[in-house]
């Protein structure tokens, strides 16, 4: 008797067990059809200095008046796959166009900021934004973006997502360079 009770719990933990994997099965299934979000930044709209912390951890503003030049926006995330393959696009960039523009690394994540930039080559100055304190960044999660903005503020264009096809021969024509990575999803 024991043993038929014994059995029968079995099975039914079975039955839950397989439920509940189908249940996962769907949601993630529905999570793939999610478009990626776009950044509340749109061109023509004002954008605050971005208060937050320096790579190294230190207090720090980007004011956009503090240059005249305008100012690009590279926001990141250390660990992003897209970052990491659009990194030689932005290294080109800075080389190039570093007389033209201000560059800024925009990290979404604090945890690995300097660590991340060291060990892309990537030197430019840096600030992980506050969270609450910056609000037209709050909402941007799109990795890579980049974003011109000018000495007064306002955002001149914006680019989500890696250098590849269109989006690479935007940049291309705006900056006037010619960039030396086309990114490819990986496959």
């Amino acid at each position: 008797m024991t043993e038929n009770r014994a059995n029968i719990a079995l099975l039914l933990a079975l039955a839950l067990s397989g439920s509940v994997n189908v249940l996962l099965a769907i949601r993630v299934r529905s999570l793939e059809k999610v478009p990626a979000p776009t950044p509340r930044i749109k061109v023509g709209s004002h954008l605050e200095n971005i208060i937050g912390l320096s790579p190294s951890g230190a207090q720090v503003t980007v004011r956009y008046t503090d240059s005249q030049l305008p100012t690009v926006l590279l926001v990141l995330r250390p660990g992003c796959q897209w970052c990491d393959a659009n990194m030689p696009n932005w290294r080109t960039l800075i080389q190039e166009k570093g007389q033209n523009y201000r560059f800024v690394a925009v990290s979404l994540a604090a945890v690995g900021f300097d660590e991340y930039l060291n060990a892309n080559k990537l030197v430019v100055p840096g600030v992980s934004p506050s969270i609450g304190q910056n609000p037209t960044l709050n909402g941007v999660t799109a990795t890579p973006t980049t974003v011109v903005v000018e000495h007064d503020g306002t955002v001149r264009k914006v680019w989500a997502g890696a250098y590849s096809g269109k989006t690479k021969e935007d940049v291309e024509t705006f900056f006037g360079v010619k960039l030396p990575f086309e990114v490819q999803p990986s496959i």
